[in-house]
C-alpha cells in the first residue's frame, strides 16, 4: 500500500547559468526523491522523472539565491505534479482508464473527483493511459480528476549548496 509522501527531497542533476549583457538564464534539470533517497520513476519511460526549470531574469538578486532558486523550483514542481485529467471510473474498481497521458502522475498524489472517496491517492501508474487508486470508485462515470501534491513537504536543502555555487560563480 502506497501512502502519501510526507517528506520529499529536491535534487538537481544539471545546472547552467548563462549570463549575457542584458539578462541571465538559469536552467536546472531536477528530480524528486523520497525519504529513502529513492527517485520518482516515470511510468512511461521507466527512467527518472526529470523536469527542467528555466527562468530568464534581467539580473540576479544580490543575496537570497537559495530562496530565489527554491521558489523557481517549487513553482516548476507544482506545474508538473498538479494536473487535471479526464478519466473513466467504474463503480467498485480502483482503476481509472482513458487518461490521455499519465506522465507527471506518480504514486502518492492526492486524487479528487466526483465518484472518488476523499483522501484517495494514486496507488500506481499502470501504463500510459491508466492508474490504480488507493480506494475503489463509488460510481461509474467519465469525469475530470484533479491530481495534486497537496500536503507534500518538499525539502530544498540541496538548493542552499547550489546557491553557494551560483554566488561564487557570479562573483568571478
Amino acid at each position: 500500500m502506497v501512502n502519501m509522501p510526507t517528506n520529499l527531497f529536491y535534487k538537481y542533476s544539471d545546472f547552467s547559468l548563462i549570463n549575457t549583457p542584458n539578462d541571465v538564464t538559469i536552467s536546472l534539470t531536477s528530480y524528486l526523491v523520497d525519504a529513502a533517497n529513492a527517485p520518482f520513476i516515470n511510468a512511461n519511460t521507466s527512467g527518472l522523472d526529470f523536469f527542467t526549470v528555466e527562468t530568464l531574469k534581467t539580473s540576479l538578486p544580490v543575496s537570497g539565491y537559495d530562496q530565489f532558486l527554491a521558489k523557481v523550483a517549487a513553482n516548476a514542481i507544482r506545474t508538473k505534479y498538479n494536473k487535471a485529467v479526464a478519466g473513466s471510473l467504474t463503480s467498485g474498481s480502483s482503476v481509472v482508464t482513458g487518461i490521455s497521458d499519465t506522465s507527471g502522475i506518480i504514486p502518492g498524489q492526492l486524487v479528487r473527483s466526483e465518484g472518488i472517496i476523499s483522501g484517495t491517492i494514486v496507488q500506481s501508474v499502470k501504463d500510459k493511459t491508466s492508474i490504480r487508486l488507493s480506494s475503489a470508485a463509488t460510481s461509474t462515470l467519465n469525469t475530470s480528476l484533479t491530481i495534486s501534491i497537496d500536503g507534500w513537504n518538499i525539502s530544498f536543502s540541496e538548493i542552499t549548496t547550489l546557491a553557494s555555487s551560483v554566488v561564487n560563480f557570479a562573483l568571478i
